[in-house]
């Protein structure tokens, strides 16, 4: 990441198998972004935001994001329950909220992923 001609920081996205030993089981995108020492001096940012997708990507399993920018501090959890038909969003310090979903769904993270995984066309 750069401000100008100034390096400020560095993005990364990666995805990764939830568990080793499982390499056809849920898979976790995991997006981080982090500021330089040099910008850390005027707003430091430590966010890290993850989304756990079903093996064949057809849904968000769970998103969470840590977000640490300048003053800003935030933890989110968000579980899907298909089964129920709705998903669970839990805030620290917030009492948790719950909204139907009308079944299979993604959350930012891993829609910005399956984007990538598509070239879009016209039309």
């Amino acid at each position: 990441m750069k401000w100008g001609f100034f390096p400020v920081g560095s993005a990364t996205m990666e995805v990764v198998a939830q568990n080793s030993e499982l390499p056809d089981g849920p898979k976790v995108v995991r997006f981080q972004v982090r500021t330089n020492s040099f910008a850390d001096t005027f707003y430091k940012v430590r966010t890290s935001i993850s989304s756990t997708i079903d093996p064949s990507f057809s849904k968000s399993l769970k998103y969470q994001k840590s977000q640490h920018e300048g003053s800003t501090r935030r933890e989110i959890l968000v579980e899907y329950d298909y089964e129920k038909g709705e998903a669970i969003y839990l805030q620290e310090g917030n009492s948790p909220i719950i909204t139907p979903i009308p079944g299979p769904v993604f959350d930012p993270l891993s829609i910005a992923y399956f984007f990538r995984l598509h070239p879009l066309k016209p039309g």
